[in-house]
This record gives structure tokens, sequence and C-alpha cells, in this order.
């Protein structure tokens, strides 16, 4: 806490002593991370690499000056804020690095990298290697037996994707209002309180339940995240196209030993910016159809409605 107050490190300062801690390696830890972080399935990594063949040429096409542009300036703006942060990517970058040499003369060339990157007209080798991330298994209250597989994607990752999410938050915020609220809407716990206590009015001989996705992030099927983010925007589907059909490696990085790797070509990366965006999309319909069915329970109709997968 100490010495990250010290270098104004304010963030990771109140993390230290608030957030859930990582947990130490075990061989119990290694064997549920094995069950939470899914292996490659060579056919699921085959029919990916199809995918993005077959629709990110078709996104790309999609694509304006009138989209680049925003994103052009969301990266200058992210670019000025970024702070500093306690640990390097595997590649060495840090977020001063960003901010630093976007400061000189080289940033609009360094904005123009992180936007093909965006876009998917990097070498596939690039996201290859930005695939593998740093793993810190966070403890949820179980321990070893339950810890939360979050990943650490590279400084010029959240950099980029964190502006790209940016310009295209507003159309993914039209999709998923009024029944999702995790994707930063201001006040989205009262607003949700007071939908929920309206709902309960309006239908009172029904019961509330908090359902939970078991292990949601690492179980979200990629391909069909792919083509439902592609319904949201030309640039949500190429991000999540670019970043997303080629297996993520994660790290976990363990002293005195060598790191211990696990792949995989399931769900996203919880601590990727676009990660809980696709995961709310993806459940977008199903949500839809469970408030017209209660709804329509509580009104009496005697014929529900049908979901259209």
């Amino acid at each position: 806490f100490c010495r990250n107050a010290k270098s104004l490190q304010s963030s990771s300062a109140a993390s230290s002593i608030t957030a859930a801690h990582v947990l130490p390696d075990s061989e119990r830890l290694q064997e549920t991370l094995r069950e939470k972080i899914s292996p490659v399935d060579q056919d699921k990594a085959a029919a990916l690499m199809k995918l993005r063949k077959r629709r990110l040429g078709e996104m790309q096409s999609q694509i304006t000056p009138g989209m680049t542009h925003p994103l052009d300036e969301a990266l200058a703006t992210r670019a000025e804020r970024l702070r500093p942060f306690k640990k390097a990517g595997r590649t060495g970058w840090r977020n001063e690095f960003i901010r630093q040499l976007h400061a000189t003369r080289a940033g609009p060339a360094l904005r123009r990298l992180a936007i093909h990157f965006l876009l998917g007209r990097a070498p596939l080798q690039v996201y290859i290697r930005y695939g593998h991330v740093s793993l810190g298994p966070r403890d949820k209250g179980r321990g070893a037996d339950d810890p939360r597989p979050v990943g650490s994607p590279e400084p010029f990752w959240r950099w980029a994707v964190g502006a790209g999410r940016q310009v295209v938050q507003s159309p993914t915020k039209r999709l998923l209002y009024p029944h999702q609220y995790a994707i930063g809407v201001s006040n989205g716990a009262e607003k949700m309180g007071k939908q929920t206590s309206f709902d309960a009015a309006q239908l009172p001989n029904h019961q509330f339940g908090i359902p939970d996705v078991r292990n949601a992030y690492n179980e979200l099927d990629r391909e069909e995240a792919c083509n439902d983010m592609c319904e949201v925007h030309p640039l949500s589907g190429c991000m999540v196209i670019s970043l997303y059909t080629v297996p993520t490696v994660y790290v976990h990085d363990v002293k005195g030993a060598k790191p211990r790797k696990y792949p995989t070509a399931k769900g996203v990366i919880q601590g990727c910016n676009v990660g809980m965006d696709a995961f709310c999309i993806s459940q977008r319909k199903p949500i839809e159809w469970i408030a017209k069915t209660a709804q329509a329970a509580g009104s009496g109709l005697a014929e529900l409605p049908a979901f259209d997968n």
C-alpha cells in the first residue's frame, strides 16, 4: 500500500487493501483452473478461423471515416489519461510508455497502429502474441476451490480496446436497455432497483430470484459472441473477431518455477475492456424473452411468447 501510494498509484494502493488477493500456486489451484479454463478444442479453433476469414472482411468494408475519426480522438484522450500501472505487460510495455510516446510527434502514428490493430489489419501473429495474457487467480471466498481467473491483457490492448469500446458504447446501450445494466450506466444500480420494484408491484404473484451464471466469462461461446457483436456495430464486430478468433493463452507466473500456461478458445478475458459487453450482448435475446414472458404471465395471458434463437 505504501509503495503504491508513494508513487501516486492511488487506485493500486486502495486495491491492495480492499481487492480480493491473488491465490498462491498449488496443485488444487491448477486443477480448478484447468476446469474453469477449457482446453483448446481443435474443431472450435478451426471454426473460429473460418469465421475470421469469412466475416472480418465484411465488417472492415463497413468501416467509414466517420467511425475512425471518433476512434482516433478517443485514443488520443485515453493516451493522455493513462496512469502508471505497477506491473508491465508480457511484452514489457507499460501505460507510461504509451503516454510518453504519444506525447511526441510519433503520437499520430501510434494511434494509426492502434486503429489497424482494432480493425484486424495487423498480421495474425500479432494477435497470437497479444493473446498471451497474465493470469491472476483471485480469491472469491473459497480459496483454490473456486478461483476467479482474472486475465490482464497488454497495456496496448487495454488502451486500444478501451477507446474502441467508448466509440461503440451508444449502440451497445441501445440494445441492452432496459433489461441489462452491467454496461457502465450512470446510477445503474439505483435504476435497476427502481425497475425491479416497479416489476414486483406489477407482478404480485411472482417470486423474485437472482440467477447467477457459473464461470460466466470463461463459458461464452466465441463464435456466437462474434456474430452477436457484428449486429451491434461494424467496429464491435472487427474488434471481437480480431481478438477472439485466435486462442487465448493464460500465463500464470509462479515464483521459482516455470510459468503455467492455460490455452483456451472459449470465453472472453475477465479484464478485457470489451469482455462484459460481449457477454451481455450474447445474453440479450434470452433476457428479453424472459422479461416478455414474465410480463405476459403476470398479465394472465395463456399464450406466452415463443423464443426465436
